[in-house]
């Protein structure tokens, strides 16, 4: 196997497809990340240092207390 055969492999691009689960029986789709309550976007998630919650687009962050 070549090295680009298994750079493919590994690379794993991520897409729309992660962020909603679609349920076909009940018609509906459901967002499964997070949405900021400004404006509305994908919070990411951060687990470097603190564990967090952030927005880049207002630069709202939201702390996750264990």
């Amino acid at each position: 196997m070549s090295k680009s055969e298994e750079k493919r492999k590994r690379d794993k691009k991520t897409g729309v497809w992660n962020y909603y689960v679609v349920d076909l029986q009940k018609k509906e789709v459901k967002r499964t990340k997070k949405t900021c309550p400004r404006c509305g976007n994908f919070l990411s998630f951060h687990s470097e240092g603190r564990k967090r919650y952030y927005c880049g687009n207002c630069h709202y962050t939201e702390f996750v207390t264990t």
